[in-house]
């Protein structure tokens, strides 16, 4: 579907206005078992942590790029080394504590209704209590949950990464700009202050950035060499300052039986690349006239 849940952190909430925490984080969560117990072989987790699709990464990032990208494959060991190195220690329960020695205890927020979500929230706040970020894991009913995000109103919070389109700007909107960073990118209602979330940046790659810019820039003109670049460039921005963590991707894994249709094409089709929601294979085929009453 090109896109699924991620652990969206509040940057107003000490420590998650560091980019190293969230790196730490990142190497910290089974994202592979977060999938699996949430979706089965339908839960694909992510690799390139790019933010947007690893299925649209080969049409988009240069072979350079791609090899610039940190995957953050589970290891604590590397988690445990980042945090130390930021002074912090762990307390006699082996829940860390920061360099001011305050302890870190969280609330994880989801859906309640999403089977999907709930689970992977689930599962992530075992895996971060295990770890020894203390998480404490609530469901809450799924129309307030969206708003909750939106105002800001929250420390952890599984809602979803990337889109549903071919083209990444569309991923890189909704994960830097709108529906959850109102206030701060200026997309929207200034009083939505979603993950408050700076939009210009200083990073290790690129040095400063301004990913709001760069997110509009990525569309103009025709040339797909430049919006190339800018989008490996929001890839590699993106993949060092992880302003949320993606988790997994959805796949449809949708049933096509012979009951009352007929004119499925084989599989590999093409077709079947388009996404469950954003212009769905059965309703192409339907246009098309491929797919008829049996």
């Amino acid at each position: 579907n090109y896109n699924g849940p991620a652990l969206w952190l509040n940057h107003t909430v000490a420590p998650f206005d560091k980019k190293e925490v969230r790196q730490a984080l990142a190497y910290a969560i089974d994202r592979n078992e977060n999938g699996v117990i949430s979706l089965g072989d339908s839960g694909k987790a992510v690799v390139n942590m790019a933010g947007f699709s690893d299925n649209l990464a080969a049409n988009w990032l240069s072979e350079d790029v791609a090899a610039q990208l940190n995957k953050y494959e589970f290891d604590r060991a590397k988690a445990e080394e980042i945090l130390t190195g930021l002074g912090w220690t762990r307390d006699s329960d082996n829940v860390w504590m920061d360099e001011t020695g305050k302890r870190m205890e969280f609330e994880l927020t989801a859906p309640a209704e999403f089977a999907d979500w709930s689970a992977a929230a689930e599962n992530l706040a075992q895996q971060l209590t295990d770890f020894g970020i203390k998480t404490a894991f609530r469901g809450i009913t799924f129309t307030q949950h969206d708003i909750d995000v939106q105002d800001g109103n929250f420390q952890m919070a599984i809602r979803a990464w990337g889109a549903g389109n071919p083209y990444p700007q569309y991923a890189f909107d909704y994960d830097l700009r709108t529906p959850y960073n109102q206030a701060i990118s200026g997309v929207g209602d200034p009083s939505k202050k979603g993950m408050s979330f700076p939009l210009v940046q200083q990073t290790d790659v690129l040095g400063e950035v301004d990913l709001g810019q760069m997110v509009a820039d990525s569309t103009k003109g025709a040339d797909l060499a430049a919006q190339k670049e800018i989008v490996g460039n929001l890839a590699l921005a993106y993949n060092e300052l992880l302003p949320q963590i993606p988790l997994w991707e959805r796949y449809g894994n949708n049933p096509a039986p012979d009951i009352r249709v007929t004119g499925w094409p084989a599989d590999g089709d093409p077709v079947f690349q388009n996404g469950t929601y954003n212009d769905p294979f059965v309703i192409v085929l339907m246009l098309t006239g491929q797919l008829q009453p049996k």
